[in-house]
């Protein structure tokens, strides 16, 4: 018969394995809520609403930056609050690389620096992430720079 002892140490290995289990499979998915399928990127116009983690507000006689991925041309476009802008990226899993990209040169009179700031961080741009619906941009030390929520057609 089984005494007492040998009962506690059996229940005990149970229960570390079932722990053991437990933490692997919520390992999993973390990964899995981490890995970024690239195709829910395309096809799509994500809006900016924020800048460096502070929400991002605009005038009404602007339009919304913006950015558009072409997954058959690996071309970029969008309006970066006063200019449409372009340009080719590199993707590689979850990194992400701007080339140089070109914008049209309309005077935006009083609405100058979003765009320069919101260029400047495309520029700084290394990773993407897909989370809860939003396109995130981050930078080094996975600092979020820009943050899109996906726009709807209506």
């Amino acid at each position: 018969m089984f005494s007492l002892k040998k009962i506690v140490l059996i229940v005990c290995a149970f229960v570390v394995s079932a722990c053991t289990q437990t933490a692997d499979v919520a390992q999993a998915n973390n990964q899995a809520n981490n890995y970024v399928e690239t195709g829910a990127l395309f096809g799509k116009t994500w809006q900016l609403v924020a800048m460096n983690n502070e929400t991002v507000s605009y005038q009404k006689q602007w339009p919304k930056p913006s950015i558009n991925f072409d997954e058959q041309k690996n071309t970029v476009s969008g309006n970066s609050g006063c200019n449409r802008f372009f340009g080719g990226y590199i993707i590689d899993g979850q990194t992400l690389e701007f080339a140089p990209l070109a914008s049209t040169k309309m005077l935006c009179q009083g609405h100058a620096n979003l765009e320069m700031d919101f260029l400047k961080a495309l520029s700084q741009v290394n990773t993407y992430k897909i989370s809860s619906g939003q396109l995130l941009l981050l930078g080094e030390n996975q600092q979020v720079l820009l943050t899109f929520n996906q726009l709807v057609a209506q």
